[in-house]
């Protein structure tokens, strides 16, 4: 399940690598969402860079502070890729966790790119409906916010999230809050991600 030819961003010769070499790939069995958090919490976070290295905010500490490396060297991934690779950053596991949700379990979810100080700071998030109940599943933050979170409505959810993640920033600066309706092809880097998100549909300004 690779985007070919979604977005033409000088990417297309990517893609057609990454679908041959991650086709035989297959998405795990995942029974209910509970299955799926645990699932997502054994992806390390962090990316493989252009070079075929393994870039963690534990082990490799000064590559991933350093924000150019970050623009010259993430690219974002397949949900087949994140599953080989066993390692990815936010938008990388919302992408798996929507294809699992939407695919394999068939329950509703939403997308969504969070900004702070324009692109100070950035995060996806995912969100997905049951029983009448809306639910945070996170596994891309620290062990207070990773889990799965039940709100009464969307709208609560939305707030709650944008809250946490201004409390990180120490509360500086104003952003929002994007519907990213579509898919997230692989093979973007951090600038083209940023692109896409902004062009998503406002649901929040915080």
């Amino acid at each position: 399940m690779v985007a070919l030819g979604i977005y033409k961003m000088n990417n297309q010769f990517y893609l057609l690598q990454e679908a041959l070499l991650y086709e035989s790939v297959r998405l795990p069995f995942i029974k209910n969402p509970s299955h799926l958090y645990k699932y997502l919490s054994t992806i390390t976070y962090g990316y493989i860079d252009l070079n075929g290295n393994v870039i963690t905010p534990s082990k490799t500490k000064d590559l991933w502070d350093d924000d150019n490396y970050f623009i010259k060297h993430y690219r974002s991934q397949s949900p087949e890729q994140t599953v080989k690779n066993k390692i990815g950053i936010c938008v990388d596991k919302t992408e798996l966790t929507r294809t699992i949700l939407s695919e394999n379990l068939k329950i509703d979810n939403n997308v969504y790119y969070l900004e702070l100080n324009k692109f100070h700071d950035g995060h996806h998030f995912i969100s997905y409906v049951l029983d009448d109940k809306h639910y945070w599943i996170e596994s891309s933050w620290d062990d207070m916010h990773n889990g799965i979170h039940e709100f009464n409505s969307e709208e609560a959810l939305i707030k709650h999230v944008s809250k946490e993640f201004k409390k990180q920033s120490y509360g500086k600066g104003s952003g929002f809050v994007n519907l990213i309706s579509s898919p997230t092809p692989p093979g973007l880097n951090i600038n083209q991600l940023i692109k896409l998100g902004r062009q998503g549909k406002r649901v929040m300004n915080i």
